[in-house]
């Protein structure tokens, strides 16, 4: 019985007042770990600091001594891929003992493209657009693409326009444009006709 009774204190532990400390509730380490990540979003870096995030719990689990809630999160507005996953570890009396990056949020990649090429054969006319999208060479207009800012690439003779959204890349890259020449553009299925729009796209290694 005596045994029983001391193991029983030792779940409690004392301030150096004599005060018995106060547990918090699964729940209540949920919200902590949801209301700390609002409240410190510096924690993100540069990329993400400033913008407005949303968050969602993913899993909450109890230990011995510790809770361990893990939430994801990513950007409100113009954002489509996989958001990002955070893992805290909290003590059950309170504070917040770890906070974790597991992993960042992947924008899918995309490209807007803005091209028109016309040709016929018989009664059908059909838009083509030739694109090779390369991971090599280089052409005569260039533009840097920025995984935090905008970017467009505009062909000298304004036919062709590539449109980049914040997120496109993971890493600073450079897209370039070359136009081909009628000896360069590839054999076109028999129900398809070339014209004279046609161009390279590439683009380089992250810088």
């Amino acid at each position: 019985m005596a045994e029983d009774q001391g193991k029983k204190e030792e779940k409690f532990d004392f301030t150096l007042e004599g005060e018995a400390l106060g547990y918090i509730s699964l729940d209540q380490a949920r919200v902590l770990a949801m209301e700390h990540a609002r409240d410190n979003r510096g924690y993100y870096g540069r990329r993400y600091a400033s913008r407005e995030l949303t968050w969602e719990e993913i899993s909450a689990e109890e230990g011995e001594d510790y809770y361990r809630v893990r939430i994801s999160y990513r950007p409100v507005r113009d954002f489509q891929g996989e958001p990002g996953i955070e893992l805290f570890t909290i003590d059950k009396a309170g504070p917040i003992r770890l906070r974790q990056i597991l992993s960042d949020p992947q924008p899918k990649k995309k490209i807007r493209l803005a091209y028109a090429a016309v040709g016929a054969m018989a009664s059908l006319a059909v838009v083509v657009g030739v694109l090779f999208v390369l991971l090599r060479g280089s052409g005569p207009t260039v533009v840097e693409v920025k995984p935090d800012s905008p970017a467009q690439l505009v062909a000298p003779d304004g036919g062709v326009t590539v449109d980049f959204d914040a997120g496109s890349v993971e890493a600073t890259s450079q897209l370039s444009y070359r136009a081909l020449s009628t000896s360069e553009i590839p054999v076109m299925p028999d129900q398809y006709v070339a014209t004279d729009t046609a161009f390279d796209l590439t683009m380089d290694a992250p810088l």
